[in-house]
C-alpha cells in the first residue's frame, strides 16, 4: 500500500543506501528458505474485486487457479473495513483495520474463510493473509481501549484525542511501536498466532514493513526479528513477506520481499524502447549482498498499480515484460484478473474484474503456457542465472538457467523495432523452442547463437542436460604450418565442449589441457617453434564430466618454402605532342629465392583515352629475353613509339570551287571595264562602288563565305593526347610477373 504513494523511497533508495554503502548490517542468522517457496507462483485475491460472492466465490475458482500453476493464494485484508469517525474520513481502504480478529461480513462469515483455506489445502495450495500492523481504522476499538498503543501529538498516552494519523493518510491512525513495555508487542503478537491456530493459514504478508524506509521506519527491527520465533512456534515452515526491499530485513526476518527495484526497470524497458540494459544492472544491484537463500517477489501489478496493459504499454509489452518476470529467479506475482489482461483494473480499484475482457482468451493461454513452464521445470524457478552478451543489449535481454537437468535460454527484445543480432550462448547440444503462445514470432525462432525478434518478442528454448560423461572425440589429426598448429576431430558423443593438451614429448600431455571449452571439433595452437615436434591429445566434457583423452597426434611446425621467383619494374614515359616521336622506359627483372634462367619480356597496350588515334607502339627489340645467372637484376629496354601531332589541307569540293569561280570571273571583269572608261567620269563614279562589291563577294565566297567549306582544313594526325597504360609480362617456365608502364603524352 505505502509503495505507489512514495515509490521513490522504496523503489530506488533502498540498494544506493545499503548495499553500496554499507551502513546497515544484517547480522541475523540465515534463515532456510521454505522448501514450498522456490516453486511458488504467488496469486493475490481481493475479494471485493475478485467475485460478488465473496469466499464463496473464491473458492470456486479455486480449481481453475490451481491448472493455471498458481499454488500459492495471498488473501488481501479479509478484516473489517474502518468507518469515518469523530471527524476522520474512510475511504473504503481493506488496509484501515476496523478489527483485527474480524472477518468482513461483505466477504462472508468465517466457517466460509475456514472453507476457503481448507480446499486450497485439499488442492496442494498455501493460503497467506495480508496483515497491518502500521495502523487502524480510527474507528477500531483499540483507539479507546488502549489509547497507550498509538502515537500522540501531546506526548501523553493516555489522551485518545491526540493520537496522530499514520503519515499522510487521513484515514488510519498510527500505532507505536518504540515505546518499550506497551503492550502492542504482545498484542500483535497474539493476534498473529490466531489466525494461524484458528485458520491454519501458512503465512502472511505484511503491509508497509519499512515505512518510512531504513532506520527511522516506524516498525522497528528489533519487533520483526522477534516476531519470527513466535509464530514458528506455532508453525515451523510459516512464510513472512514482507512489503520491503530493505537488507537489513532480508532473512531477518523476511525471507520474501517486494522486487521494486526490477519493477520499476521492467516497466522502463517495456516503455522506452532502449533501456533492456537496465535490468541486467538492477538483477545485479539486488543479488549482491543479500543474504543465502533470501528471495525477491517479481510483480507486473499489485493493488497499488494500474492496469498492466497500460503501465507496461500495450498487449506485446506486457507479455514480454511477464515472460522476464517468469524465467527470471525469484518468485512471481499474479494479481487477479491479470490472468485476463483484466480491463477494469486501476489504482486502488474497488471494480469488479472483467472475466471477459477483450484479451482474456489470449492471456489465459499465454499465462497457462509460461506458467506451465516454470512450474514443471526447477531450473526456471531457482536454477543458476548467467546473463550472456548479445549484440542488441539496449533492446534485448538474453540470459540462462541451467541446474543439473536442464538448461533455458531466454531472448527477450524490449524494443518496438524488429532486432537481429548475436548471442554468445554456452556450448552444448541442440536447443527447442518452448515459446509460450503470444510471441510475435511464434516458434520459429532462429536457433541461438544469432536472433532476429519482432517488435516485443521473447523466445525461450530448452536443452537437456548429460546425464552420464561424454565419450572421447576420435581421428584426432594435427596440421603443421609456419609457428602453428590445426587440430581436427570427430566429436565425441555427448560431448558440450572439449579441452586440448600438449607436450613435446610423446604421452607426456599431462593432466592441465592448454585450452578449455572448445566449443567445436576445430583447434588452431599458435605461437609455436618452428622445427619443434609438438603431441597432442583432446578431451570431451560436459556437465556430468571429462571423457578419457582422444588418440594422439603430433606436428612439427616449419617455415613456408623458398620458391624460386622474380619481380618486374619499369620506368614511366612521357611524351610531349609534336615533340618526340620515340621514348623509352627501364625495365628491370629482380630475382629471389635463387632464381636463374631466362625472362621472356612481352608489352600489350592495356588501357588509353577514349577514341584515341594513332596510338602508340613498342618493342623490347634484342634485350630480351632477360638472362638472369646469380642474385643480379636483369634489365632491358621498352622502345616506345608515338606520332608528332600535324595537319594538312585538303581539297574543297568540286561545287563550292565552281562558286569561287564565278565570284572571281566578275571581280576580274570588273576590273577591265574599269580601266577602259577610266577617262569617262561619268560611268567611273557608278561602276567603282558596284566593281568594288564584286570583288568583296569573291574574297567572301573563297574564304568559305555563305556556310561553305574553307580552301583547307586542319585534321589531327598524332597520337591522342592523354594517360596510356602497357602491361609488361615477364615468363619464365611457370612463372610469370607483370608491371604496369605509365605513358602520358601531353
Amino acid at each position: 500500500m505505502f509503495c505507489s504513494r512514495i515509490p521513490s523511497i522504496c523503489r530506488s533508495i533502498s540498494l544506493v543506501f545499503l548495499v553500496f554503502s554499507g551502513w546497515i548490517v544484517n547480522t541475523a542468522t540465515p534463515l532456510e528458505a521454505q522448501t514450498w517457496l522456490d516453486s511458488s507462483v504467488i496469486y493475490c485475491v481481493y475479494p471485493e474485486i475478485f467475485s460478488s460472492n465473496g469466499f464463496q466465490g473464491v473458492t470456486a475458482q479455486l480449481p481453475r487457479l490451481k491448472d493455471l500453476g498458481v499454488n500459492v493464494i495471498w488473501l488481501m485484508p479479509v478484516t473489517t473495513v474502518g468507518l469515518p469517525y469523530n471527524g476522520h474520513p474512510a475511504f473504503d481502504s481493506p488496509y484501515a483495520v476496523h478489527d483485527f480478529y474480524s472477518v468482513n461480513a461483505s466477504y462472508g462469515i468465517a466457517t466460509d474463510l475456514t472453507n476457503l483455506i481448507q480446499t486450497a489445502h485439499g488442492l496442494g495450495m498455501k493460503v497467506i493473509l495480508d496483515e497491518v500492523l502500521n495502523q487502524t481504522s480510527w474507528d477500531n476499538a483499540l483507539t479507546s481501549l488502549h489509547p497507550e498503543y498509538y502515537v500522540h501529538s501531546d506526548g501523553n498516552p493516555n489522551n485518545p484525542n491526540s493520537e496522530v494519523e499514520a503519515f499522510t493518510y487521513a484515514d488510519v491512525a498510527q500505532l507505536d511501536y518504540k515505546t518499550p513495555g506497551n503492550g502492542l508487542e504482545q498484542y500483535m503478537d497474539t493476534m498473529l498466532t490466531y489466525w494461524i491456530t484458528q485458520y491454519d493459514v501458512d503465512g502472511f504478508r505484511f503491509d508497509s514493513a519499512d515505512n518510512p524506509y531504513g532506520t527511522t521506519r516506524m516498525i522497528p527491527q528489533s519487533f520483526w526479528q522477534q516476531l519470527r520465533p513466535v509464530l514458528e512456534a506455532t508453525k515451523p515452515d510459516i512464510l513472512m513477506l514482507g512489503e520491503e526491499d530493505d537488507i537489513a530485513l532480508a532473512q531477518a526476518p523476511f525471507e520474501l520481499d517486494y522486487g521494486w527495484n526490477m519493477q520499476s526497470a521492467l516497466q522502463a524497458a517495456a516503455t522506452t524502447g532502449n533501456s533492456a540494459a537496465g535490468l541486467q544492472t538492477s538483477w545485479q544491484n539486488q543479488s549482491s549482498g543479500w543474504p543465502a537463500g533470501m528471495r525477491h517477489m517479481a510483480l507486473l501489478q499489485d493493488w497499488d498499480l494500474g492496469e498492466d496493459l497500460q503501465v507496461y504499454g500495450g498487449t506485446a509489452n506486457t507479455m514480454a515484460a511477464a515472460v522476464f518476470n517468469y524465467t527470471i529467479d525469484g518468485v512471481p506475482l499474479l494479481f487477479n484478473g491479470e490472468e485476463v489482461a483484466n480491463v477494469m483494473s486501476s489504482d486502488n480499484t474497488h471494480n469488479l474484474i472483467n472475466w471477459n475482457s477483450p484479451n482474456a482468451a489470449q492471456f489465459t493461454l499465454f499465462y497457462t503456457q509460461l506458467i506451465g513452464l516454470r512450474s514443471t521445470n526447477p531450473a526456471l524457478q531457482q536454477g543458476a542465472l548467467t546473463w550472456e552478451t548479445n549484440s542488441a543489449s539496449a533492446q534485448v535481454v538474453t540470459y540462462d538457467r541451467a541446474d543439473a537437468g536442464s538448461e533455458f535460454l531466454i531472448e527477450i527484445n524490449f524494443s518496438g523495432n524488429s532486432v537481429s543480432g548475436a548471442v554468445t550462448v554456452p556450448a552444448g547440444g541442440a536447443w527447442t523452442d518452448v515459446t509460450p503462445a503470444g510471441a510475435p514470432g511464434g516458434k520459429s525462432h532462429l536457433q541461438p547463437g544469432s536472433f532476429t525478434l519482432l517488435p516485443y518478442d521473447f523466445a525461450i528454448f530448452e536443452r537437456t542436460a548429460a546425464t552420464t560423461a561424454p565419450l572421447p572425440p576420435s581421428g584426432l589429426t594435427a596440421t603443421p604450418s609456419s609457428g602453428q598448429a590445426v587440430l581436427d576431430w570427430t566429436a565425441g558423443a555427448g560431448a558440450t565442449s572439449y579441452d586440448v593438451f600438449r607436450a613435446t614429448s610423446a604421452g607426456g600431455e599431462g593432466s592441465t589441457p592448454i585450452a578449455t571449452s572448445i566449443a567445436g571439433t576445430t583447434y588452431t595452437d599458435t605461437g609455436l617453434t618452428n622445427g619443434t615436434t609438438y603431441y597432442y591429445e583432446v578431451a570431451s566434457v560436459n556437465s556430468i564430466g571429462t571423457s578419457v583423452v582422444s588418440n594422439e597426434a603430433s606436428a612439427t611446425p616449419h617455415a613456408p618454402p623458398v620458391v624460386p621467383s622474380f619481380a618486374i619494374s619499369g620506368t614511366a614515359v612521357s611524351v610531349t605532342s609534336g615533340a618526340t616521336v620515340a621514348n623509352t622506359s627501364a625495365i628491370t627483372v629482380t630475382p629471389s629465392g635463387g632464381f636463374t634462367g631466362n625472362v621472356v619480356l612481352t608489352a600489350a597496350l592495356a588501357s588509353s583515352p577514349a577514341n584515341a588515334q594513332y596510338l602508340p607502339t613498342f618493342s623490347f627489340g634484342t634485350t630480351t629475353p632477360v638472362s638472369i645467372t646469380g642474385s643480379g637484376v636483369g634489365t632491358a629496354t621498352l622502345t616506345i613509339s608515338t606520332t608528332a601531332n600535324a595537319t594538312r589541307a585538303l581539297l574543297r569540293p568540286l561545287q563550292p570551287g565552281i562558286r569561287s569561280s564565278a565570284a572571281g570571273s566578275t571581280a576580274l571583269a570588273c576590273l577591265l571595264w574599269f580601266g577602259i572608261t577610266a577617262r569617262r567620269r561619268k560611268w567611273s563614279a557608278f561602276l567603282g562602288p558596284v566593281c568594288f562589291l564584286a570583288i568583296l563577294a569573291g574574297g567572301v565566297e573563297g574564304c568559305g563565305g555563305s556556310g561553305s567549306a574553307s580552301a583547307t582544313s586542319p585534321i589531327a594526325t598524332g597520337t591522342t593526347p592523354g594517360t596510356y597504360s602497357i602491361t609488361v609480362t615477364a615468363t619464365s617456365g611457370t612463372t610469370v610477373a607483370t608491371f604496369p608502364v605509365s605513358l602520358t603524352v601531353k
